[in-house]
């Protein structure tokens, strides 16, 4: 497995035990969202630009509580119909090309 990914099971680990309300998953590198992501349905503010994700799974849905979400702007074109993150206020974009280098 990744670096970034293993990175990414301790952050949502640390997120998890103490219920915190955001969460960073910037710049690991992840190709996908560790499905543990999912579990935090009380996080309020989600960064994950940086990385090597090409679509948002639907799963993101779970995540009700989200207020802000933190992406690069390509996922928003590839955003699932059935979310329905009604909370959400703020969704900040990170002008990165599909596949750029950094």
């Amino acid at each position: 497995m990744e670096d970034g990914y293993n990175e990414a099971l301790e952050e949502i680990a640390k997120a998890k035990e103490n219920r915190l309300a955001r969460i960073s998953l910037d710049g690991l590198e992840l190709k996908i969202l560790p499905p543990e992501l999912f579990e935090l349905t009380w996080l309020k503010i989600l960064w994950i630009p940086n990385n090597k994700i090409t679509h948002l799974p639907p799963e993101i849905g779970k995540l009700i509580n989200l207020t802000e979400l933190w992406l690069d702007d390509y996922l928003l074109l590839n955003m699932p119909n059935e979310i329905k993150l009604t909370k959400l206020k703020m969704i900040y974009l990170n002008k990165r090309p599909l596949g750029a280098k950094d």
